[in-house]
Parts: structure tokens; C-alpha cells; sequence
């Protein structure tokens, strides 16, 4: 993957309270927008792994994972996962944020994976993105998604200072970096790709904690 892009953006109608969409349930509504957001894009729904949803004001029988739901109710594979992210009026900027966050973290595990077959691919003549960028600059382009992953939670601090929890990832990541930026090849870059998985696993527990923590405020 070159890059993380926007393919479409589609959002639920704006309504009044108590008005003509009192009656529709949530999971109804956003089913409606990610099959059209899906539909916009042109992506075979089998490549969707994780839908990212904001909702807010839940309330009783409304109160669970709408994401979870409503990607079901628009026809996703049952292995797409949901998360559900309620920051009221901030919910649609959490939800992208804590995606692209993710997204880059396992774009830095394909790039690591891709330096390390660079010599392969290149005698196969594979034009994968690291033998396209070349050793030297497919290396900075991981460190560089890993930090911008991490980081980018800051954004959501002056509202949510909770969501800096994220930050104690950094530590885990020198070492996948150190290894990339000093030239470390085949065998030896194998630590880099457990310990990205990792830091991917660690990101989606710590964004959720930091949500949780972040509702007192």
C-alpha cells in the first residue's frame, strides 16, 4: 500500500429530535451509509477487515456495538470486525483517527515484510512499493508511519487527555525502527514484524482504554 486515502464519505441524514427518523434504529441508519460508503468506493466487501463507526447519545437496546450491527445489516462478511466509538460531537474524528492509526501501523508491517524481500522481488520483478521506493527510502517510510500512528493522538488531547495513553508505545517501538534504519536484512528483520503485530495489537487496546478513561471528561 501506497498510501491510506479517502474513497468515499457518506453520513446519516440530519434530523430533529422526535422527528420523521425517531423511529429508526441506529444500526438501520448506519447500515444504510456504509453500504452506500462501499458501494462509493468500489471495494469488494471480502478486503473490508474492520469498520470503524461513530455514534452517539446511545441509549437502552441502542447502547451496543453499532458498528458491529449495522456493518452485518450492510452485508459485510461476518469476519469484519466493529468498533464503535462514542465522542459525541468528536465520535466521527476519533473513529477516523484511531483507523488511519491502525491502518498505518499495518502498512508498516507490509513495508517491513516488502524490505525484507526486496532482493526476491526484485530478481522476480515484482514492483512491490519498498523495490519501487528502494531500500533506504522504503526503511524511512516505516519509521515514518510508525511514529505518525502514534502520534497522532494528540490531536484528540486538548479534549481528551486520556487518549495520550497511547503514547507509551513508543518504547516498544525503537527497536523495530533501530533495526530497519541500520540496514538489518532477511532473518534479521523477522523481530521487526512480531513486534510491529504487536505494537498494532497494543495501539487498538490502549486508543479503546484511552476512550473508556476519557468519558469523565
Amino acid at each position: 500500500m501506497a498510501k491510506a486515502v479517502v474513497l468515499s464519505a457518506v453520513r446519516t441524514p440530519i434530523g430533529r429530535y422526535g422527528g420523521a427518523l425517531a423511529g429508526v434504529r441506529p444500526d438501520d441508519l448506519a447500515a444504510v451509509v456504509i453500504r452506500e460508503a462501499v458501494a462509493r468506493a468500489n471495494v469488494p466487501t471480502e478486503q473490508i477487515e474492520d469498520v470503524w463507526f461513530g455514534a452517539a447519545n446511545q441509549a437502552g437496546e441502542d447502547n451496543r456495538n453499532v458498528a458491529r450491527m449495522a456493518a452485518l445489516l450492510a452485508g459485510l462478511p461476518e469476519s469484519a470486525a466493529g468498533v464503535t466509538v462514542n465522542r459525541l460531537c468528536a465520535s466521527g474524528l476519533a473513529a477516523v483517527i484511531g483507523a488511519i492509526g491502525t491502518g498505518l501501523i499495518a502498512c508498516a508491517l507490509l513495508m517491513a515484510n516488502n524490505v525484507r524481500d526486496i532482493p526476491t522481488d526484485t530478481a522476480a520483478g515484482k514492483r512491490t512499493l519498498a523495490v519501487r521506493l528502494g531500500d533506504r527510502h522504503a526503511r524511512e517510510s516505516y519509521v515514518l508511519m510508525l511514529a505518525v500512528s502514534i502520534l497522532l493522538v494528540i490531536v484528540l488531547a486538548p479534549t481528551k487527555p486520556w487518549m495520550l495513553i497511547v503514547l507509551l508505545l513508543i518504547p516498544a517501538c525503537l527497536m523495530p525502527a533501530w533495526l530497519m534504519v541500520n540496514g538489518k536484512k532477511r532473518k534479521s528483520l523477522i523481530p521487526v514484524l512480531k513486534q510491529t503485530g504487536l505494537i498494532n495489537l497494543g495501539y487498538s487496546l490502549l486508543f479503546s482504554l484511552g476512550l473508556i478513561l476519557s468519558r469523565g471528561f
